[in-house]
């Protein structure tokens, strides 16, 4: 009896010790491979429109859309870079992109201030640093219906956060923006 007892359990332990391995080994091995985006100097490769940005580290994912968006991931996923030609819009108002500034955009370190509206208007245009220094002024005045697109050149201020204020005479237009230059 005892013989027979110590007989099962050594044939149990055995079968499960032949389950355990065979269900160990039997997985799928996978060979993964990379393919490589961006050289190690700072040269952007592009292809058929299409520019390969990374950072070290980061994984670079290639998303197909249509033309008017531009789609990145990792460190800059949320940030939304509108094309220069941005479709019409009515009413009165002020749009300010791309947000951060960058070296590696479409215009590097420029700054788009887009004013529109149904009526003559005069603008003031003023950017201060944090601490509120002066860093820019401007005044632009538009007749009639309007659409245009104001650039300020960035590439001499030093990295760090601004505020940009677009207003206008008349009062309708008052509008404040944080601008990120990286």
């Amino acid at each position: 009896m005892v013989q027979e007892s110590l007989m099962r359990r050594l044939l149990t332990c055995t079968v499960l010790m032949l389950l355990t391995g065979s269900l160990a080994f039997s997985q799928r091995s996978y060979e993964l491979s990379h393919q490589v985006l961006v050289t190690a100097a700072s040269v952007e490769p592009t292809k058929d429109g299409i520019s390969y940005q990374q950072t070290v580290g980061e994984t670079a994912v290639e998303i197909t859309l249509p033309d008017i968006y531009i789609l990145t991931q990792g460190f800059q996923q949320p940030r939304f870079i509108p094309k220069i030609d941005l479709p019409v819009r009515e009413g009165n108002g002020v749009d300010f992109f791309p947000n951060p500034v960058t070296q590696g955009a479409v215009k590097p370190d420029i700054f788009n201030i887009r004013m529109y509206g149904v009526l003559g208007r005069h603008y003031y245009i003023i950017i201060t640093n944090l601490p509120g220094a002066v860093m820019y002024t401007a005044e632009k005045e538009y007749s009639t219906i309007h659409d245009e697109i104001h650039e300020v050149d960035l590439q001499s201020y030093s990295d760090g956060i601004y505020v940009a204020r677009v207003w206008s005479s008349d009062g309708v237009i008052d509008r404040s923006f944080k601008i990120e230059k990286l």
